[in-house]
């Protein structure tokens, strides 16, 4: 029996959620150490036009929510300004580096030309925390993320769960420098999706919670089928979150099969799950009135 998900962890509302995660038909060649798109993205074929036309199908159907991926979406901005045109009269989210090279053209598109983007989330992973923070962001690039107008989500995966507090509080009073003049900018602590399990999932008995627990006011907890929050707020008020979420998006709960998204691969093959199944995928494309 198939169900579609109901918890809109945004607005703190129960309805059905419609998402699509599409990622751009381009390749990277960055190398990022943390990146687990790389070699899909060297085995697939990849398409503008096929993934366009999806696209113009996401946009007649009743998807609310698309969040864009890669690979680098902003490392070919005029193949993704083609696929923001089709998504004008949606909501769009961004996964980017914001690379330091095409900083003020990706703020014009996303501050002027393409309202329709509503939040982007800038990748700042970590090796070990014995180096020294401030590679934890790029100079020529995150003093730029202050003025931007569009929401920002500074993601950071936890490599160490035992990382001190003087670490912890580094990086967060870096950001909250960021937020004294950018209210909307939220920092995100998250765990390495490849650890986590339906099993420990909601269990938190991490070193690394602990300290934020200890060191910051508790704001909330909101959790899911496939996902698990908890909110602080530091000194100025940014709210710093530790988050964890496992690595696939279909959850099964007895005879129930809950779908979360789908899931638009680089060669244009529509799943609802990150790992490319499409279990339950024309009872999704139903509820969402997509076209396959």
């Amino acid at each position: 029996m198939y169900c579609l998900d109901n918890i809109d962890n945004i607005k703190n509302t129960v309805r059905p959620k419609k998402t699509a995660h599409v990622y751009v038909p381009y390749n990277c060649g960055r190398k990022c150490p943390f990146c687990e798109s790389r070699k899909m993205y060297d085995t697939l074929d990849v398409s503008l036009d096929k993934t366009l036309e999806v696209l113009r199908r996401i946009a007649d159907s009743d998807i609310e929510d698309i969040m864009i991926t890669g690979g680098e979406p902003c490392d070919n901005l005029d193949y993704l300004g083609k696929m923001l045109d089709i998504l004008k009269d949606k909501i769009v989210y961004v996964n980017t580096l914001f690379p330091s090279e095409s900083a003020k053209d990706i703020t014009h598109m996303f501050d002027v030309e393409y309202p329709c983007v509503k939040g982007i989330n800038v990748s700042r992973h970590l090796s070990t925390y014995e180096k020294d923070s401030a590679f934890l962001y790029a100079p020529a690039t995150d003093d730029v993320l202050g003025n931007l107008k569009v929401p920002v989500r500074i993601n950071c995966v936890i490599q160490d769960r035992r990382a001190p507090f003087s670490w912890v509080d580094s990086v967060v009073r870096r950001w909250e420098k960021q937020h004294d003049h950018k209210p909307n900018l939220e920092l995100h602590f998250r765990e390495n999706f490849n650890e986590v399990t339906a099993e420990n999932l909601h269990i938190q008995d991490s070193p690394f919670l602990k300290t934020l627990c200890e060191n910051y006011k508790y704001h909330y907890y909101n959790m899911g089928t496939s996902f698990d929050d908890v909110s602080f707020l530091s000194d100025s008020g940014m709210t710093v979150y530790y988050h964890k979420i496992l690595p696939y998006s279909i959850c099964k709960i007895g005879p129930l099969t809950i779908l979360h998204e789908m899931v638009v691969f680089p060669d244009a093959e529509v799943c609802t799950d990150w790992d490319g199944s499409k279990d339950g995928l024309e009872e999704y494309c139903k509820w969402v009135n997509y076209k396959l």
